[in-house]
């Protein structure tokens, strides 16, 4: 999978071939996992040769671009708020629109209500950990918003 970079930057290569071929990971049991069992599970999850597993993921490509179609319908529809956060039509409160002194103005300011305050918190959640899961991400605002 990194191969093209890896064969451009040794040091990278290095640390990886280190941390998936000889590093030794811990199970939840404190026991060691054989590395191969390591690779096993990596290769099947990079590269899947099961047919199930291939034939989905053409399906899954082409709902994502219907799921992502409505998305942006939704975001732009005019009779709702959120058309004017949109950049792509150049809504009022959109990054590309507002000065820098009122993007300044903005930053650090907390959520007025609790829907605004768990959106932010998931936001906020996939801006930093990137790779989490959308329910993950939700749960630090809800966990705030309950107060648990």
């Amino acid at each position: 999978m990194f191969e093209p970079i890896t064969n451009k930057i040794p040091p990278l290569r290095e640390y990886l071939q280190h941390i998936f071929e000889e590093k030794s990971a811990m199970n939840v049991n404190g026991q060691k996992v054989d590395s191969v069992l390591l690779d096993m599970l990596r290769a099947s999850l990079f590269y899947p040769t099961r047919v199930d597993i291939v034939q989905r993921s053409n399906f899954c490509k082409e709902i994502a671009v219907v799921i992502a179609t409505r998305f942006l319908q939704e975001l732009r529809d005019e009779s709702k708020v959120t058309h004017h956060y949109m950049e792509s039509m150049n809504g009022k409160y959109s990054a590309a629109v507002i000065t820098e002194d009122e993007r300044k103005a903005g930053m650090g300011i907390e959520a007025n209500n609790i829907s605004e305050s768990v959106h932010a918190m998931s936001t906020r959640n996939m801006q930093v950990f990137g790779t989490i899961r959308g329910d993950s991400s939700a749960a630090g605002g809800q966990q705030c918003s309950n107060g648990d």
